[in-house]
Order: C-alpha cells, then sequence, then structure tokens
C-alpha cells in the first residue's frame, strides 16, 4: 500500500475546523430560515382548530368520584334534573361531527 492510498478517515477536529471556517455563512444561512419561518407562519392562513371537553364519570365509577354521585351535577345540574347519561348525550349530540351529520341527513341549512 503506498502512501497516496491510505484510508483517512475524518476526526472529530476535522469537522469542528469546517464550522469554524464556514461560521460566517452558517450564521446568516440560520439566520435567513429563522426569518422567514417567523415569517412565514405569521402570515400563514390558520386553518384549524381544536375544541375539547371533559366528561364527568358514569355514576357506577369507583373511587373517590362514586362515594360522591352529584358532583357534577352543580346548581344548573340540580335544577334542570338531568342524569349522567342524558349529560354525556347531550355532549355528543352538541359536538361537530355529530351536528354536520344531522345537517347532511335533514338537509338543514
Amino acid at each position: 500500500m503506498s502512501l497516496f492510498q491510505q484510508d483517512k478517515r475524518a476526526s472529530l477536529w476535522d469537522h469542528l475546523a469546517l464550522l469554524v471556517k464556514w461560521r460566517r455563512e452558517l450564521i446568516i444561512f440560520m439566520t435567513i430560515m429563522a426569518l422567514s419561518s417567523v415569517t412565514y407562519s405569521i402570515f400563514a392562513k390558520q386553518w384549524y382548530f381544536a375544541d375539547s371537553r371533559v366528561l364527568p364519570p358514569s355514576n357506577n365509577s369507583m373511587g373517590l368520584a362514586g362515594l360522591i354521585p352529584n358532583l357534577d351535577s352543580g346548581l344548573l345540574g340540580a335544577m334542570t334534573g338531568m342524569t349522567g347519561e342524558v349529560k354525556l348525550m347531550a355532549s355528543v349530540l352538541d359536538s361537530r361531527l355529530m351536528m354536520d351529520r344531522l345537517i347532511n341527513k335533514f338537509n338543514w341549512m
């Protein structure tokens, strides 16, 4: 094997020397990319919307929630007399997916 055919592998110091050599171009490139991504995120149209609800546990649940059955009813729940199952069905029917399905089924505007 001759001297010119030796397999030379790059070490960590070789990579660091390249980073130091091209540091100005790297900083400029990173700054341009950061500014362009921030600009895009500010001016892009927001097409998403998220909504979530926490439903009360069922009446036959174990633990502390089972010991206090009317914990989730509150003043409005006590006045309407709605049970847990009725509240669950009302919250499911109030969801966007169910509203869309009902509108499409009955051809509502």
